[in-house]
């Protein structure tokens, strides 16, 4: 497979990825919360919560998983090497995507601490994972 068909390939797998994980989140966590309060009597059930969540879910996954796919893919692209840099750029945009909300409003540096955050997190975990050329 050339390098952009495995680029294009990961990048698939992982929206495909995001898209997976809102529903067993929705499953394991949205689920378990809403059956709790159901039982204890707060308020009733309620499948079309469940419903909403799972999209919600789903496009908060997809749009971070996407994000750092399509930033790394285009940065190895770009740079024509494959290396934790490139897991880096990818990290930190798509950890800036998680303080973008339009109901809240948080600092820059917050947003930089938590781009970087991801950036390091990813770039370690794919310097450990794979053996790459030096």
């Amino acid at each position: 497979m050339t390098q952009t068909g495995t680029c294009d390939a990961r990048l698939a797998q992982l929206v495909y990825r995001g898209m997976m994980t809102g529903v067993l989140w929705t499953v394991s966590i949205d689920t378990y919360e809403h059956l709790g309060l159901v039982s204890k009597g707060k308020v009733p059930l309620n499948p079309r919560f469940l419903f909403a969540s799972t999209g919600k879910n789903c496009v908060a996954f997809t749009m971070f998983l996407g994000t750092f796919g399509g930033v790394s893919c285009a940065a190895e692209k770009l740079r024509g090497q494959k290396d934790p840099l490139n897991t880096f750029l990818g990290g930190f945009a798509s950890g800036l995507l998680l303080t973008s909300s339009p109901g809240t409003r948080v600092s820059a540096r917050t947003s930089f601490l938590t781009g970087l955050t991801c950036a390091t997190f990813a770039a370690a975990i794919d310097a450990l994972s794979h053996d790459h050329d030096a």
